[in-house]
């Protein structure tokens, strides 16, 4: 009998084995994130990002609750162009204006650029201002 038993179970621990989770085609390309915006509202995120496979392709992605929303392809020249824009005012974000000095900083905005970070808070109505504008601005570019 325990040897019947001891087989069922070696049988049933087989196939459960066998069986094959499904798979996420984009864990498999290995993207790499340009840049990234994320965006707070009320309690829930969304990201507006670039992101280039292994294979040299452009995505830009809109992502709502941790799912990938909206992915539209870009060219090269296109991904560069956006880049290029993001890096400007990115740079102008971070460096050229003021540092926030409220010690209490309600985040609205974090930005992304090739890991280094940018936040921007609630207060802060002129850079909030500019990121919206970015935002517009890709929103129109990969419709």
């Amino acid at each position: 009998m325990t040897k019947i038993l001891t087989f069922v179970i070696f049988l049933t621990l087989s196939l459960l084995a066998m069986s094959q989770e499904k798979s996420d085609n984009n864990d498999l390309r290995g993207q790499k994130r340009i840049f990234s915006i994320s965006e707070k509202i009320n309690k829930s995120n969304i990201i507006y990002e670039m992101v280039s496979s292994s294979s040299g392709q452009f995505n830009f992605q809109i992502q709502k609750k941790n799912k990938v929303d909206k992915s539209v392809k870009v060219s090269g020249d296109e991904a560069r162009r956006v880049d290029d824009n993001f890096v400007d005012k990115f740079i102008t974000l971070k460096y050229m204006m003021g540092k926030s000095s409220e010690k209490n900083c309600k985040k609205a905005y974090s930005l992304s650029l090739r890991g280094e970070k940018q936040k921007i808070c609630t207060h802060e109505k002129e850079k909030i201002n500019i990121v919206k504008k970015i935002i517009r601005n890709l929103k129109e570019s990969f419709k």
